[in-house]
């Protein structure tokens, strides 16, 4: 590090929520950068996976390369398509970006209708992909899904414009099915992206939450996601050789052993350090040995953060940073007193 990039060697702060936090490291990463700091010195650890969704908006915003390793980015997954599939078919788009939208919604959960109908859909009906079903030749026992589909499709596309985004998401995320499909896949921790094996759906309230900031417009927010699967695209290995500079975020676990000039700690909150679901003592020590890893990666320069709220819930300070040192008891008290 220069002395033009000089920062002080450790920063603590505390933000209203996630997303708040993440435009914050990012607007300090971009200050870093234009002062000469190269992106492969910084990196960003998170502890669960679910964080990605707010630091890659705010990232791909601020306008710098980032790489996420070991896990693909939060519009990248699988399970977030599934749901913006449905947006992407209600709102007629047409081109190849259709014809995958529609065969992704329409195949989750499986209704076995396959990629070939879709692609016949979408050779009758280019701008429409989902208008094109109707011509489509199936099988009998496959006409009844396709029926129920059709049905869910023209009654929801019927609210678009009418009806806030985030209620619509919730709303054709239990009628298609799509909610139950992620409860069977239901994991044990929030780096399980489908639920926290307790019902609740987190990779829904992400999507919704994100919808929730455009109103009724639904096209405007559907135009943002695809904005950033572009921009954020497939996981990154850290055996890659990071050739185009970018900052790299990755989780606690995989930081180990590792070392960058600058590093950012983010989600230092109760819920997450500890994680809720450290219930006994050993596991908890588990939890503060992680902590001390994350404090300790950074060669340099150390940034700290925590959230009042983290998804929508009340969170706090990480006990962990109070017991580093990082910050007194009196100071927990000024900074969460807003």
């Amino acid at each position: 590090m220069t002395a033009d990039t000089a920062i002080a060697p450790l920063t603590f702060a505390h933000y209203g929520d996630e997303v708040e936090e993440a435009d914050a490291i990012a607007t300090q990463i971009a200050a870093l950068r234009d002062a000469g700091l190269p992106g492969a010195s910084i990196a960003v650890l998170i502890r669960t996976n679910r964080q990605t969704r707010a630091l890659e908006s705010s990232f791909a915003r601020a306008g710098f390369t980032f790489r996420i390793i070991g896990a693909p980015s939060f519009w990248s997954r699988y399970q977030t398509q599934a749901i913006t599939s449905y947006l992407k078919v209600l709102l007629a788009i047409g081109s190849k970006v259709g014809e995958e939208a529609l065969a992704t919604a329409i195949s989750t959960p499986a209704r076995f209708i396959g990629s070939k109908t879709c692609w016949a859909a979408a050779q009758a009906s280019p701008n429409d992909p989902f208008a094109g079903l109707a011509t489509c030749r199936i099988y009998p026992k496959q006409q009844a899904n396709a029926k129920a589909f059709t049905a869910l499709i023209n009654k929801y596309r019927k609210q678009v414009g009418e009806v806030p985004v985030i209620d619509l998401i919730r709303a054709i995320v239990e009628e298609s099915g799509v909610g139950a499909w992620l409860r069977d896949q239901a994991g044990d921790d929030d780096d399980t992206p489908e639920t926290n094996g307790n019902g609740s759906l987190p990779i829904v309230d992400d999507v919704a939450v994100a919808g929730a900031e455009w109103g009724n417009d639904l096209a405007g927010f559907v135009a943002w996601v695809m904005e950033q699967e572009a921009v954020t695209g497939k996981a990154s290995d850290l055996r890659n050789e990071n050739e185009d500079d970018a900052v790299t975020v990755l989780s606690i676990h995989r930081s180990k052993g590792l070392e960058w000039p600058v590093v950012f700690v983010s989600g230092c909150s109760e819920g997450l350090m500890p994680h809720k679901l450290a219930a006994t003592a050993q596991e908890v020590e588990e939890e503060r040995r992680m902590a001390y890893v994350a404090f300790t990666r950074a060669e340099q320069a150390l940034f700290v953060s925590s959230t009042s709220i983290y998804a929508g819930k009340p969170a706090g300070i990480s006990p962990f940073v109070l017991e580093s040192g990082l910050v007194s008891e009196d100071e927990v008290e000024e900074v969460t007193a807003f």
